[in-house]
Formats: C-alpha cells, structure tokens, sequence
C-alpha cells in the first residue's frame, strides 16, 4: 500500500486542520536579510544557511533574481499535498524567468538560470535539489534535501 491509499482514509476535515497547522509553524519560517537588502522567510534550521549560498550562487553566477518566493502555506498544484514551501524549505526565483520546462516561450530562449547555470551548481553543492533537474523541469524550484 502506497502512501496516498495510506492516507485516503483521512477525512478532509482532517487534512485541513493538518494545513492549519503548517500555516501556524511561519514562526519556525523567520525573515532572514539577504545581500541585497531583500529579505526571505525561510525555516529557521536553513535560514543562515540560505543567505549565504544565495549570495554565493549570484556572486558566483553573475545573476541576481529580482524575486524570491519563499515561505507559502499552500498545496502542490493539482495535488492535495502539501508543498515544501508550506515548511519553509523550498524557494522559487523569478518564476517568469525560470518557467516549467526550462523555456521562456515568448523568446523561446532557455531559462535565466539555465543560462547562468552556476546559479543551480552552487545550490546543489550546498545540499539543495534544483527542480530543473527533475523530469518536468520546474527551473525556478530549489528545496532543501532532507
């Protein structure tokens, strides 16, 4: 038995208490000050970690995204699972930028991080999983591995 037939049983009364929760945990999701002035929320384990890889993955790559899309209680699209930006460990920068597929399609040109890809290798190198890896490429989706 898989884990979705494990949970079916769940009453959606249930899972949406489960949500309630995650949105209660944004205080383990605290605001933490990157180089550039911005800030991000991000779980409190990562958060120091998460500011110094994303300033080495700009300072490295040449590219700084003008929007990082942190902390966001909220399910997988198309899914009744909770994302991993529900707990504060999953990031999307710039997503009309870095779309699904890894191809901006009004320019049909590949996707700035592609372009800049030492942007994705400093992640990965720090421990993190670049979505633009994945089968159906979500170039914007960085998350920290477990």
């Amino acid at each position: 038995m898989n884990k979705k037939e494990r949970l079916a049983w769940l009453p959606d009364r249930v899972i949406e208490m489960m949500r309630d929760v995650v949105r209660d945990a944004g205080d383990d999701a605290p605001r933490v000050e990157l180089h550039t002035g911005d800030h991000a929320r991000i779980h409190r384990l990562f958060a120091s970690e998460f500011a110094a890889v994303y300033r080495l993955a700009c300072v490295a790559s040449g590219y700084t995204p003008d929007s990082v899309q942190t902390y966001n209680p909220r399910v997988i699209s198309g899914s009744d699972r909770l994302s991993m930006h529900s707990y504060g460990v999953a990031v999307d920068f710039d997503p009309p930028l870095n779309p699904m597929g890894g191809i901006i399609r009004a320019t049909n040109e590949h996707s700035i991080i592609r372009r800049h890809i030492m942007f994705a290798e400093v992640w990965e190198w720090a421990g993190w999983t670049w979505g633009g890896r994945w089968s159906m490429r979500d170039d914007m989706h960085f998350q920290r591995k477990r």
